[in-house]
């Protein structure tokens, strides 16, 4: 099952001429398509199932010594995936250490021979970080992290998980430091990520993604693990964006679900975005709702120079906080244009 998805989606892939001229021309004024609810839906499910196979360790494979968020995203509309998991600056505001950011790419590898020729041939998938968009950190670092990837069915971790770190590269000639900039594995536990929900997305949703992944840090409010998972996709809606932040200390897949609807100009220039809350979610409804079991308060800050800059003015961002057993919170406006000033990524 698992190869004939990856095979799928490689075919969508040698069919790109097919796919462009069976969508609609995006113009100045048509920057996305419209999705439908299954098309949403299936987004939805997919990155909650991306994230549930994920696992971040800190130093010496302990628990990490700062707060993390992890966010993944659509890298293009082929189903592949990018994302960031942040070592964040404690606190989000004031000073501390900068935060560290580790940008990485999930793809279906070419390859299904494995080594063993007595081994029936197995679709692969790799991770691998990206360095021109990485900050990287000593081994011993409070900030130093690894990231899991569990291909398995039943996630059953050791060595058949990929993983890779923010762990500076050794100089030629110093002693391994346990350094990890790629990995690739074999598994069926990914069946449903790696089929195609859609060929919709767009070159500005793709953008959009990345921009979100750099200035949304989420607080977990309550006892437990302060981290969490953010899911960044399309909704149904033009320019409408969705954002789904699961706290790791509440029962997966419990998450604060958000929307994000967009004011541009025809050409793409960001100028504003009007961020909401979705109602809770009625009884045994999972998808297109807020079902955690604890509050969450998600910022928009602009971004930094991860590694170097520290934030230090909470006036900069906006916020929204979700707490559970109270009335949902007003929408807040984001003023993009002013949060991405300086940045060579809203033209």
């Amino acid at each position: 099952m698992f190869h004939r998805k990856i095979r799928a989606t490689r075919a969508a892939g040698l069919a790109l001429a097919l796919a462009i001229l069976s969508l609609p021309a995006v113009s100045a004024q048509d920057l996305t398509h419209n999705l439908t609810s299954a098309d949403v839906a299936c987004n939805e499910a997919q990155l909650r199932v991306l994230l549930s196979h994920f696992a971040v360790t800190g130093p010496a494979g302990g628990n990490p010594g700062v707060p993390t968020t992890l966010l993944g995203s659509y890298s293009n509309r082929y189903g592949f995936y990018d994302g960031l998991l942040v070592a964040n600056q404690v606190p989000l505001v004031g000073s501390a250490p900068p935060e560290q950011i580790l940008a990485f790419h999930l793809n279906p590898s070419i390859r299904e021979f494995l080594l063993n020729p007595a081994r029936p041939p197995l679709p692969q998938i790799s991770l691998e970080r990206e360095d021109t968009a990485s900050s990287y950190v000593p081994a011993t670092s409070p900030s130093a992290l690894t990231l899991y990837l569990d291909p398995t069915v039943d996630q059953t971790g050791g060595d058949a998980r990929l993983s890779i770190n923010n762990f500076i590269l050794p100089q030629t000639g110093q002693t391994c430091n346990g350094a990890q900039a790629t990995a690739t594995k074999p598994g069926r536990g990914l069946d449903t990520v790696l089929s195609l929900c859609h060929t919709k997305f767009t070159e500005f949703d793709h953008k959009v993604f990345s921009i979100l992944e750099r200035t949304l840090r989420a607080e977990v409010l309550g006892t437990g693990s302060p981290d969490s998972k953010i899911a960044i996709y399309r909704a149904a809606g033009p320019l409408a964006y969705r954002i789904d932040v699961f706290p790791t200390a509440a029962p997966f897949p419990g998450k604060v679900a958000f929307i994000l609807n967009l004011q541009t100009t025809n050409d793409g220039h960001l100028v504003s975005g009007d961020l909401a809350v979705l109602p809770t979610c009625p009884g045994g409804q999972q998808l297109d709702c807020t079902n955690s079991s604890l509050g969450v308060r998600l910022w928009v800050f602009p971004p930094l120079w991860a590694g170097t800059q520290v934030r230090q003015n909470a006036g900069a961002g906006v916020s929204i906080t979700y707490q559970v057993g109270q009335s949902l919170p007003r929408s807040v406006t984001v003023l993009l244009e002013q949060l991405l000033d300086g940045t060579t990524w809203n033209p």
